[in-house]
């Protein structure tokens, strides 16, 4: 079971780099239901992701005291925050912006949980 759980968590945290990668690249589109659309996928992966984090945390030996668990918890909530904050921007350039610090800020997510520490922790 633990190992179903471990594979789901890495399908939601590698879907929401993904996605978020494509809405970064599609920030100039005009599109807005697909816009709205990605936005919705973003939340719900974040919100999907954290969850099936939470169900790994003790059955993996870990506790929530782990230095790289708490960030991962940090970054996550930060990027759930500028998701939503986002949908509220009209221009390219912050939007842009935005989505590239979200980016970075999955990507360290996802380097603290495969080495087990964090750069700032």
């Amino acid at each position: 079971m633990i190992t179903f759980l471990k594979f789901i968590h890495v399908l939601f945290a590698m879907s929401l780099l993904g996605i978020t990668v494509y809405r970064f690249a599609l920030v100039g589109s005009t599109n807005h239901q697909k816009m709205i659309l990605l936005n919705k996928m973003l939340i719900l992966l974040t919100i999907f992701a954290l969850v099936s984090g939470t169900f790994l945390v003790y059955p993996s030996g870990f506790t929530f005291q782990t230095p790289w668990i708490q960030a991962a918890y940090l970054l996550l909530f930060i990027f759930f925050l500028g998701v939503g904050i986002l949908a509220t921007f009209k221009s390219k350039w912050v939007q842009q912006f935005t989505y590239f610090i979200l980016v970075a800020l999955l990507v360290l997510a996802i380097h603290d949980a495969v080495t087990k520490s964090t750069l700032f922790l």
